[in-house]
Parts: structure tokens; sequence; C-alpha cells
């Protein structure tokens, strides 16, 4: 739903994910759903307020990443 990751890329455990929205909207909405959504790349490079860096480690279930995700399309 307009999010969208550079899968042109090298990923590891770290990726950028761009989003329609501001990410401080984005924070807001997924931790009153009890996420934390990452970190937003606006406040440390100007013009990049729709995009946040998230971290995926062999620490998080597909369940937990399925619900991470269903929840940030909710936003």
């Amino acid at each position: 739903s307009g999010f969208k990751v550079n899968q042109n890329v090298p990923i590891f455990n770290e990726f950028v994910v761009s989003s329609p929205k501001p990410f401080t909207q984005i924070q807001d909405a997924m931790l009153a759903k009890g996420f934390f959504p990452g970190i937003g790349l606006g406040e440390f490079y100007p013009g990049r307020e729709h995009d946040f860096l998230v971290c995926v480690t062999e620490t998080k279930t597909k369940e937990q990443l399925d619900r991470f995700v269903e929840a940030l399309k909710q936003c």
C-alpha cells in the first residue's frame, strides 16, 4: 500500500522503507499497535522524512514479521 524497499541494493539485516506518509505518522500508528517501527531518516537526512530504517534479525519469527507487515499496511 505505497511502501517501497529498494531491492536493487544488497540487504542483510537492515533496509530502508519509503512510505507515502511522513515517518512521524507511521511511527505514532505503529507504536500505538505495540510495534517499534524503526528509525526515521528525516532527522538525520533532510528530505528523507518519508524513509525509515528497519532491522530484522534471527531474533524475530516469521509470525512476528508478518504481524509487523500487517500493522504497517494499516498505517
